[in-house]
């Protein structure tokens, strides 16, 4: 989370993500607190790339990562999706309360 959150301060999510993956240490807990230091942060630009390069190899998210997605969407049908998303993934309960 240190190295996450020293990241985000120098403006240099995208690379530590790219060495992470280089290395094979991009899992799910490292996406976890990069989606939640972002979506602390309001940064949707990295937030984005985040959860598209999880989604790209196939990473689970965890149900903190889920629900700080459900936290900053914009729209309805966003906060639908992200939650649609999370239940697929098993009980909606743990997300929920999280999100809150």
């Amino acid at each position: 989370q240190q190295l996450v959150r020293l990241a985000a301060d120098k403006d240099a999510l995208p690379r530590l993500l790219q060495e992470l993956r280089t290395y094979d240490l991009l899992n799910t807990w490292v996406l976890e607190s990069v989606i939640t230091e972002c979506s602390q942060r309001g940064d949707m630009e990295h937030l984005e790339q985040s959860v598209q390069l999880a989604r790209a190899q196939g990473t689970e998210l965890t149900s903190t990562a889920l629900s700080a997605l459900i936290r900053v969407t914009r729209t309805a049908d966003d906060a639908l999706s992200s939650f649609k998303d999370a239940v697929g993934q098993g009980p909606p309960v743990a997300v929920l309360v999280l999100a809150l």
